[in-house]
């Protein structure tokens, strides 16, 4: 079977995902990224702010921990809309990556339409899933085309 192998040839990038943690994730370079473990949605503010939820951007072979407690919100528990000033990194970076797969947590949600304009304009297309699946993409999609695949993760347990 390993004659049919059409990756066995192919390096794999530097920051593919590894595992993914019960609250974060462990890298191939030896990176790991955990946030601390999140209290289901509560009325007491006070419990979310002392909660640290921290992503991880990849690209390049560039890994980033980005912090995304204040940065983000869940709407009707489906829609997750990023607070634009965390996603200024995509402006920023050149080149930029023709697909970014973006994992949004435990479960699939859907992305805000003003998240998607916000990509749409930066010429970068989007694979919208749950952290799971979207980390399984990346690593496919990067060993094949390492410069032209970024991954934005939630950790699994938001």
């Amino acid at each position: 079977l390993s004659k049919f192998d059409i990756y066995a040839g192919l390096t794999g990038p530097k920051n593919s995902v590894e595992s993914v943690l019960s609250n974060g994730f462990l890298l191939t370079n030896g990176l790991i990224i955990r946030s601390t473990n999140v209290i289901p949605e509560n009325n007491d503010n006070e419990i979310n702010k002392k909660q640290k939820i921290v992503g991880a951007i990849l690209l390049n072979n560039e890994t980033f921990e980005i912090d995304l407690s204040n940065n983000y919100e869940i709407i009707n528990n489906f829609i997750l809309k990023f607070n634009e000033k965390s996603l200024s990194i995509f402006r920023l970076i050149h080149p930029k990556p023709d697909l970014l797969v973006i994992g949004l947590g435990k479960k699939t949600r859907m992305l805000d339409q003003s998240n998607k304009n916000f990509f749409k304009e930066l010429g970068i297309q989007l694979e919208v899933t749950s952290t799971l699946n979207a980390c399984k993409n990346f690593d496919i999609l990067s060993t094949e085309r390492k410069d032209q695949i970024g991954a934005l993760l939630l950790p699994p347990n938001v």
